[in-house]
């Protein structure tokens, strides 16, 4: 059996479509829409556009929560594993979400969003400091105490990242102004190439986000595709 393969999540041409306000975390933060659900109309369509790629997505198992995830690299394989079905609802559902939020003008700029990362960085890396500083045995040895570190270390890492993209964005609206669907349509990409290399792609966007946002064309989604080449 192959290795499944990494997630192209580092992708430039996914990152330059994306705002930087939309990090995963920022999405999962909103809520979800817990008025969603795929039909059983729309799951067969979309069971019908990934068995073109031989996966049975009534069996296909994906990370928890992948795009919300501080590890996006190993979110797909990580446990716990979860039905592709739920994931996809639960992904449609937090973005639509996040769609109704930004409607209602509740984001943040990038600025200011930037100062509020700042604020848990500064926190972080006292804790950090206070545990790699600390003499007591069970502190500086202790397994969960060094799993802390790492953890932290690592969300450090990726705060770090996305601080200084909100803070080249500024104050710029356009970046809050963006579609949400398009950011989950970027999703959709990442999680496609992800489980699969085979053609399809366009029919598996549609197929998932047109029951969720009813502003998806094919039209849209091809224009979408056309800029990632």
């Amino acid at each position: 059996m192959n290795p499944p393969r990494r997630p192209v999540v580092e992708d430039t041409r996914i990152l330059h479509l994306l705002p930087v306000a939309a990090d995963s975390t920022t999405v999962a933060a909103v809520g979800p829409d817990r008025a969603f659900a795929y039909s059983d109309a729309d799951w067969r369509e979309i069971k019908c556009s990934l068995a073109r790629v031989s996966i049975d997505a009534d069996v296909k198992m994906v990370g928890d929560r992948w795009w919300a995830q501080p590890d996006p690299v190993t979110a797909f394989t990580a446990a716990p594993q979860r039905p592709l079905r739920e994931q996809l609802e639960a992904l449609a559902s937090d973005y639509r979400a996040l769609s109704c939020w930004r409607k209602e003008r509740r984001s943040l700029t990038p600025k200011q969003e930037a100062a509020k990362i700042q604020k848990v960085l500064n926190a972080l890396e006292r804790a950090h400091f206070t545990l790699n500083s600390s003499r007591v045995g069970i502190i500086a040895r202790d397994p969960a105490s060094v799993a802390a570190r790492e953890a932290i270390s690592a969300l450090t890492a990726k705060l770090k990242r996305w601080r200084d993209r909100l803070r080249a964005a500024g104050n710029r609206s356009s970046i809050n102004a963006r579609k949400a669907h398009v950011e989950y349509w970027g999703e959709l990409v990442i999680l496609w190439k992800a489980i699969t290399a085979g053609q399809g792609l366009s029919h598996f966007l549609y197929v998932c986000s047109a029951p969720a946002f009813p502003e998806t064309t094919q039209g849209r989604i091809r224009t979408f595709l056309d800029q990632l080449q």
